[in-house]
C-alpha cells in the first residue's frame, strides 16, 4: 500500500458494503477484508513512524551543529 493511498479505497468500501448486503454468509470474507486493511494500515503507520524518527534525528543533528557554532562565537 502506497503512503498516499487512502486507508479505505472506494473499491474496497463498495465491496465491503456489497458483501454486507448479502448477509451473514459473507461474514468471513468481510472479516478478511478488514484484517487485510488493518495490516496495510499498520504497515503504513510503521513506515511513517520510521520517517518521523529519521526526521527528528536529522533535526537534532542540525540543532547540535547550531549550538556548536554559537558556542564558538
Amino acid at each position: 500500500m502506497d503512503k498516499k493511498e487512502p486507508p479505505l479505497t472506494a473499491e474496497r468500501l463498495n465491496k465491503f458494503r456489497a458483501l454486507s448486503q448479502e448477509g451473514d454468509t459473507t461474514l468471513l470474507e468481510r472479516i478478511s477484508l478488514l484484517v487485510e486493511q488493518e495490516r496495510a494500515l499498520r504497515q503504513q503507520k510503521d513506515r511513517l513512524e520510521e520517517d518521523l524518527r529519521l526526521l527528528v534525528h536529522i533535526k537534532n543533528d542540525h540543532y547540535s551543529k547550531l549550538e556548536q557554532k554559537n558556542s564558538e562565537l
